[in-house]
């Protein structure tokens, strides 16, 4: 009777999308129209939002662009990341799909347009957008952080070797240094400069190939003294 489909993130071909008498029903991991996409909870957690939350809309020819018949909204808590967003936004997807369901059965569910002059986009996440640019706002970069944990990890590279970086929190105070300069341990992390000047703590890393280890626990296995500049 129905299709339903979730994080696709392709076009479905309208000869498919026209077999099934009540249409395809899609779960959308943003407040449409923002975030229309394939990656809408990296691109809101890189962008600093401070909410997000799930549409279920009905599936035309467009990106996410059909009509929506049923929305919740969901804060971005501090410490949220990537992964913490994703099984919010995967319970309370379901619960309501099969709400949205039974209402577009009866034929009380009443489908809302889309506003298109309110849309943003979520392309899919660039490996080069991977890697973290010391010069960019400590926000910035702890956002990237953040949105890419637990995959595929925003990381760094000194002396040849790819580590990724994960638990990333602002600091409310500033340093003199360079970007990207590591300025020691602290209790949330290992505390690294941005741009700005702002400091960052990154409370655990993971050398390529190695385990996921808290900053302290890393630092006294690996050089990364005070004064280190991070590429």
């Amino acid at each position: 009777e129905c299709l339903v489909v979730v994080a696709y993130g392709q076009l479905l071909p309208r000869e498919l999308l026209d077999r099934a008498p009540l249409g395809a029903i899609n779960v959308h991991a943003s407040l449409l129209p923002r975030y229309r996409g394939a990656a809408p909870i990296q691109r809101a957690l890189m962008a600093g939002e401070q909410t997000t939350g799930i549409s279920i809309m009905l599936l035309d020819s467009g990106m996410d662009t059909g009509p929506i018949l049923e929305q919740q909204a969901v804060a971005i808590e501090d410490g949220d990341t990537g992964g913490s967003v994703h099984d919010k936004l995967a319970i309370l997807g379901a619960g309501l799909l099969v709400e949205a369901l039974k209402r577009w059965k009866a034929g009380t569910g009443t489908p809302a347009l889309q506003d298109d002059a309110r849309a943003s986009y979520a392309p899919p996440i660039r490996k080069e957008e991977h890697r973290i640019v010391w010069s960019q706002e400590a926000r910035r970069i702890a956002c990237q952080i953040r949105a890419f944990d637990p995959w595929p990890g925003a990381h760094f590279q000194i002396r040849g070797k790819r580590i990724k970086c994960f638990d990333a929190a602002l600091l409310p105070w500033k340093g003199d240094g360079q970007a990207g300069e590591v300025l020691g341990l602290a209790e949330t992390g290992l505390v690294v400069l941005g741009g700005d000047r702002q400091a960052l703590s990154i409370g655990a890393l993971q050398l390529e190939g190695q385990r996921r280890l808290p900053a302290d626990a890393f630092v006294r296995g690996h050089d990364l003294p005070q004064g280190t500049v991070l590429e």
